[in-house]
């Protein structure tokens, strides 16, 4: 854990011990996963056994001077890769939340501070140490402002040093809204992201609704993302859906990072998708797009099917096919089994196959299947147990097997609140 991640878990941690001790509830969740799997490393194949634990403590109904429904939120995780100990990063770690939130202003008001997820409009999914506000002056009108640091995630990319933003959103109906946003982020003094966007959803008949975002990159002078895509209810049990989508890969990333220089600048798509509920115990879904990146053509197509053949057995078939801009594509196969045996006890099964179109490392087909067991023995607890095998380009024969263990404790858990 980073020395910033120790900091937001002792914001949070003194945030909490500030409130009275008297709260509605409190809930700790502690998931554990051990795996063993073969992994390519510099050319050789091993076996990897690594040990994950998720930890996540979520405290509500905290009392505070004018505040209300005031809750703390930490997660976190832990892995120890059990055979490579005496190596470097056998043992790794990171703060994915930790916050306190609460109401103020008659609930007109609601404050975020500490690690937390800013999504929506300009900011697309930051990760943030910082301070976020979302004011309701009105009924129908929503204002939200944040600042604070990036978050590096461990296997993230480098965001930037500081960034700010915000949103103004207004709702004419339930199920309209407008909104428009902006984000501002800076690595070492320099603009790493400076996006403005607009987004909405507008429902002018029960049956019809269109959503829709657009993405403007201030800096580049150019459009990051933007998609129009209308929903009509055709039928009680039919959805159908078109999407137009443009896309410029470079500058999801910021400008800042060196893999922007490999992305592809542009990335345009035209598709639709149905969804047919056949009877209640039988749904069809099915999707075509056609796509160009950076002028070359592709596509690609699919179909889903999940049907109960009988009560606590449900089946997948899934097959889709793809044609990757002069690249090759791939025709993939899916089949998916699970069966409620007890009230406690569940069997699923798994097969996965791939047909490429070019052979990487002489090898142009794939195969891999699981079969999972999961029993809840207890009111609080979880086991899972995995074993799959297959072949794939890079190993000629593969097994792994993970054993999952979760424990979930609560108290007073009906009277929580949240945001």
């Amino acid at each position: 854990m980073s020395a910033r991640g120790h900091a937001v878990v002792a914001v949070a941690a003194l945030a909490c011990a500030a409130a009275s001790p008297a709260v509605a509830g409190i809930e700790v969740s502690l998931v554990s996963y051990l795996s063993a799997r073969p992994e390519l490393r510099d050319g050789r194949a091993l076996t990897a056994a690594p040990l994950l634990e998720l930890v996540s403590v979520d405290a509500w109904g905290l009392s505070a001077p004018g505040v209300r429904d005031a809750r703390v939120h930490v997660s976190t995780w832990g892995a120890l890769g059990l055979l490579d100990l005496p190596q470097r990063g056998s043992v790794s770690g990171d703060v994915d939340l930790a916050y306190v939130e609460g109401r103020l202003l008659n609930d007109q008001l609601r404050l975020v501070a500490g690690r937390q997820l800013i999504a929506g409009g300009a900011a697309r999914f930051l990760q943030l140490d910082g301070l976020s506000a979302e004011w309701s002056p009105a009924r129908r009108l929503r204002v939200t402002a944040w600042g604070g640091a990036p978050v590096s995630a461990r296997f993230n990319v480098r965001q930037g040093d500081a960034a700010a933003g915000g949103r103004v959103a207004w709702a004419p109906s339930w199920d309209s809204e407008l909104g428009a946003s902006y984000a501002l982020v800076l690595d070492r003094g320099l603009v790493a992201r400076s996006d403005a966007g607009v987004d909405g959803r507008w429902a002018p008949a029960n049956a019809l609704w269109i959503t829709g975002h657009a993405l403007w990159s201030a800096a580049e002078s150019r459009i990051v993302e933007a998609e129009l895509a209308p929903h009509w209810r055709a039928l009680p049990s039919l959805e159908l859906a078109l999407s137009a989508r443009k896309v410029a890969p470079d500058l999801l990333l910021p400008r800042s990072s060196i893999l922007s220089v490999f992305a592809e600048p542009e990335r345009d798509e035209l598709g639709a998708i149905a969804v047919w509920e056949v009877r209640p115990e039988l749904a069809v879904t099915a999707d075509a797009r056609a796509a160009w990146l950076s002028g070359s053509p592709g596509s690609d197509a699919g179909a889903r099917l999940a049907a109960k053949v009988a009560p606590g057995t449900l089946v997948i078939g899934e097959l889709r096919w793809l044609g990757a801009f002069d690249q090759g594509g791939y025709l993939r196969a899916r089949v998916a089994a699970s069966r409620k045996v007890t009230p406690k006890l569940v069997l699923a099964v798994d097969a996965d196959a791939f047909w490429r179109d070019r052979a990487v490392n002489g090898v142009n087909h794939s195969a891999v299947a699981s079969a999972t067991a999961s029993w809840a023995f207890a009111p609080e607890w979880l086991a899972v147990a995995e074993l799959g095998a297959g072949t794939t380009p890079e190993l000629a024969a593969e097994a792994r097997g993970m054993v999952k263990l979760a424990w979930r404790w609560s108290v007073a858990a009906s009277d929580r609140s949240g945001p």
